[in-house]
């Protein structure tokens, strides 16, 4: 018989009711037959835990095997608030879900879980839908299939850290989308707290510099993404908090370890971290500073652009 690890599947919320519940019940449709499901929310105004139990208890079947349910009084932060679940945790793997995401299909969390042991993996990366909730249309994979050769290339740790500083990742991990072995974070450590708002960055960026490679599982869709989230708005509407995460990581995760970049890579890290600083000013006078940046920028797009076209052809390079 099949044995059946404890998977802890983690529902993070702030704030977000409306597709809480649907969230919720993307888990408790999962076919694997041993889930812990922790909520956990950040200070959300007018938190119902009640209702969040009694919806649970009343939808839930025997598969899901532990259930907590918790609040924070106060607004922590993305980061606290998911360290706290995680060491509130009790399974072999742990599968965070955001509450304005859901699993993608039934079968989600079994998939993951076999990967992990086909691998002997640490971190998984899948690929995730975007997802048009108002229409409960499909909007196209993340990353797109035009990528995944290009990212297969990246045959280590280090050079997924190096495309990742200088935006040359090509979406090729998200924290959407990203599955872990409880044990990892023991070894490793959870996510930086230094940050707010921002988890998952700060975190591929340390695990990738250690040279631990982030295995790519894009055959498995595991959630649908809702595109209005923290990391998908338009640039002057980026909250501050999520802001000054976004500015740090250049300094504390790429500049600081200078020594793993050739002088032409941390111009352009150092050139992309300026670009971002400005992000409400005019920045086009940073072009006679730090051109190669920019220059990175436009190959980025081009050959986004450029793979995409030649898919469709039917080319795959």
């Amino acid at each position: 018989m099949l044995n059946y690890d404890l998977v802890t599947c983690i529902i993070t919320c702030h704030n977000q009711f409306n597709t809480a519940f649907n969230t919720i019940r993307s888990v408790l449709l999962q076919n694997y037959n041993n889930i812990e499901l922790i909520f956990a929310d950040d200070g959300s105004l007018n938190f119902d835990k009640k209702k969040i139990i009694e919806y649970i208890n009343f939808k839930k079947n025997k598969n899901i095997t532990n259930i907590h349910v918790f609040a924070h009084k106060k607004n922590i932060g993305t980061v606290k608030n998911l360290n706290y679940a995680i060491q509130y945790s009790n399974g072999k793997y742990i599968i965070v879900v955001h509450s304005d995401d859901e699993l993608y299909d039934k079968d989600v969390v079994s998939k993951i879980v076999n990967r992990f042991r086909i691998t002997n993996a640490n971190i998984v990366s899948c690929s995730r839908m975007m997802y048009d909730f108002n229409t409960n249309s499909e909007m196209g994979l993340l990353p797109d299939k035009a990528f995944y050769k290009s990212i297969n290339k990246w045959d280590s740790g280090i050079k997924q850290f190096k495309h990742f500083a200088n935006g040359h990742y090509l979406d090729f991990a998200s924290g959407s989308a990203l599955y872990y072995k409880k044990d990892f974070f023991n070894n490793i450590g959870c996510f930086d707290e230094e940050y707010d708002l921002f988890e998952d960055g700060p975190f591929i960026a340390k695990v990738t510099r250690n040279n631990i490679k982030i295995a790519t599982a894009y055959d498995i869709i595991s959630i649908k993404y809702r595109c209005n989230g923290i990391s998908s708005l338009k640039k002057e509407k980026v909250p501050i908090r999520i802001y000054k995460d976004y500015c740090k990581i250049y300094d504390k995760e790429f500049l600081h370890y200078k020594n793993m970049f050739n002088f032409l890579e941390y111009r352009i890290i150092n050139g992309r971290k300026e670009i971002t600083k400005k992000l409400y000013k005019n920045r086009w006078y940073l072009f006679l500073i730090y051109p190669e940046a920019f220059i990175n920028n436009i190959f980025i797009r081009f050959e986004k652009f450029f793979l995409k076209y030649l898919y469709k052809l039917g080319v795959n390079v």
